[in-house]
């Protein structure tokens, strides 16, 4: 999963790889052997805490790494950056469930995706006006 992830990203700046690689991983949550593996086999083996911890040296450490970038560059507001490690953790795990169980996987992987896109290009259309209006001010002044 995680290389899947890393090379949907490779070559992208930080904001686009964020947004491949949480598309990427939804996606892959919905193949059988990803979903037998990464949401019933490692928890059932090893432990809520060991699959958790698990979790935390890959995929929660890919998003540390792209946020914390994230947060450094401006490209998102400065705040701490591990809440926001485990909210889109959480939400990432929560889709893949969901998506697990979905009886209309293909269709609820497509809104769920464009969902996820809906979001994001919201955001750089709002980071774009802000950069204008930075622009715009500095220019008057």
């Amino acid at each position: 999963m995680g290389d899947k992830v890393a090379e949907a990203a490779a070559d992208l700046n930080p904001w686009n790889q964020l947004v491949a690689g949480c598309a990427t991983f939804l996606k892959a949550s919905t193949e059988p052997q990803v979903q037998q593996i990464m949401l019933i086999d490692a928890p059932a083996v090893l432990g809520w805490g060991g699959w958790r911890e698990l979790d935390a040296a890959t995929s929660m450490q890919y998003l540390e790494d792209v946020l914390t970038r994230l947060v450094d560059d401006r490209t998102i507001a400065r705040q701490p950056v591990k809440p926001l490690v485990h909210l889109l953790s959480g939400a990432m795990n929560e889709a893949a469930l969901w998506l697990a169980q979905s009886e209309s996987r293909d269709r609820d992987l497509a809104a769920t995706t464009a969902a996820l896109s809906a979001h994001c290009s919201t955001h750089s259309v709002r980071r774009a006006r802000s950069q204008r209006l930075v622009v715009t001010s500095s220019s008057v002044l």
